[in-house]
């Protein structure tokens, strides 16, 4: 290539990089600063989710943000499938359905087809629903959802900034928001086409604050590091009670156990049944009104101590593969009978 030819060449080149230095300005001047990338697989590469100020009820302005009913739900922005921000607070004037989901949940697979269908049952009476993901890319989210034929607007937790925020051990868990961003009902484990709409019907029917418009309340940032729960919350625990019952027998029980009757935390069980001198280790419900599951145990007390049951508990919760498990936890003995 002569000296002209490689001129030319090098100007194209130029004139490229500095069209798409353009197109980049743009694109980030027109999403608030923020860019939006694609992966080599074609996924979206989105911003992580945040929590930021709730902005108050108009009606109440002392109302507390926390995670109870009658709460104000905690704020926070996130990013759609598409890359495109937005925050809970901007759907405030419709009674709100927030399902937290994942791919790998069979449960959540189970039940989103009937909050889909509940979402068209009640949309024109003002329901909307925000499917908050947990840890997937956009791709494999919108590939679990399209396979199942549901469309529900999603929000993506990749670093489970959200999750920790709502205290999400276990999934799916579902909050039930009037139109003001009240807590109103949540649900942990999987619901029933018939509880999906006993739920919605309820919360449409009182629609409290129906007529709270959402605030115009600047809305101010707040950092990741500075809480990531209300005020009032603490982070994300796991309790755990350990019966003893004489040697060689133990029940562990724990209401952080993500366990229902649709799923169970069978890899821990695994892992108990795993140990040397574990004779028996078998899940079951432990506490009819709770739906508290747990694990009895019966062990060689020659080659098992109590001790080492529950660090094979706690070691199995924090390196487990699951998004959920490694949350901040501390295993604490609460209860001891007999021995």
């Amino acid at each position: 290539m002569n000296l002209i030819g490689k001129r030319r060449r090098l100007l194209a080149l130029v004139a490229v990089a500095v069209v798409a230095l353009g197109t980049w300005v743009l694109a980030a001047r027109l999403n608030g600063g923020r860019t939006t990338t694609t992966t080599a697989s074609g996924s979206v590469a989105v911003a992580a989710a945040v929590l930021v100020q709730t902005p108050p009820l108009a009606s109440d302005p002392n109302a507390k943000v926390g995670l109870s009913t009658g709460d104000l739900a905690p704020n926070f922005e996130a990013s759609d499938l598409n890359g495109q921000r937005f925050m809970l607070s901007q759907l405030r004037g419709h009674p709100l359905v927030v399902n937290f989901w994942a791919s790998w949940c069979t449960s959540c697979a189970a039940e989103m087809p009937a909050i889909q269908s509940t979402l068209e049952q009640y949309r024109t009476r003002g329901l909307r629903v925000l499917a908050v993901n947990m840890g997937d890319d956009p791709s494999t989210a919108r590939q679990f959802l399209t396979k199942r034929g549901v469309d529900l607007p999603v929000a993506l937790d990749t670093k489970l900034t959200v999750a920790r925020a709502y205290r999400v051990t276990g999934l799916p868990v579902t909050y039930f928001l009037d139109a003001g961003g009240v807590i109103r009902r949540v649900r942990f484990g999987e619901m029933s086409g018939a509880m999906v709409d006993g739920y919605v019907s309820e919360l449409v029917a009182s629609a409290p604050a129906a007529s709270d418009p959402p605030s115009t309340a600047p809305v101010i940032r707040r950092p990741a590091d500075q809480s990531a729960t209300p005020a009032n919350a603490q982070p994300a625990t796991v309790k755990l009670s350990v019966g003893l019952f004489g040697p060689g027998t133990m029940l562990l029980q724990s209401p952080s156990l993500r366990c229902g009757a649709g799923f169970c935390a069978g890899f821990l069980l695994q892992a108990l049944q795993d140990m040397r001198g574990v004779r028996d280790a078998t899940s079951r419900v432990i506490n009819q009104q709770t739906g508290d599951w747990g694990f009895a145990i019966t062990y060689d007390p020659a080659l098992v101590t109590p001790a080492g049951v529950i660090a094979v508990y706690d070691s199995s919760l924090t390196t487990h593969p699951d998004p959920l498990y490694p949350l901040p936890h501390r295993v604490e003995i609460v209860q001891t009978a007999g021995g």
